[in-house]
């Protein structure tokens, strides 16, 4: 065999192959994206529900007020971050408590 035919054998070849896998690449792309569902974290859930309890409800409460009177007044000190610190450590010591159930 001499080299024009050898060029003309492998040339075919490696078109006919580049044909064939840049559709299926594609196409695989798409299905991936359609299968895949979204994801939810339950930790958002919980938080949610950590909240609504009678304690987390009057922390809140208190730290609505702090914020109420700290935003009346023009010159002051007093931030409200004892009360966000209470509100927090509250309902993430329940979060705690909830959610090692949802974890497989």
């Amino acid at each position: 065999m001499n080299k024009v035919e050898e060029k003309q054998t492998f040339a075919p070849k490696e078109e006919i192959e580049e044909k064939v896998v840049v559709p299926d690449i594609v196409a695989d792309d798409d299905d991936d994206e359609e299968d895949e569902e979204e994801l939810v974290d339950p930790i958002d859930t919980i938080r949610e529900q950590c909240s609504r309890d009678a304690e987390s409800k009057a922390l809140l409460a208190e730290l609505q007020a702090c914020t109420d009177r700290v935003e009346s007044r023009n010159m002051t000190e007093e931030t409200c971050q004892q009360e966000q610190f209470d509100f927090l450590g509250h309902r993430d010591h329940c979060v705690a408590h909830h959610i090692f159930n949802h974890l497989k």
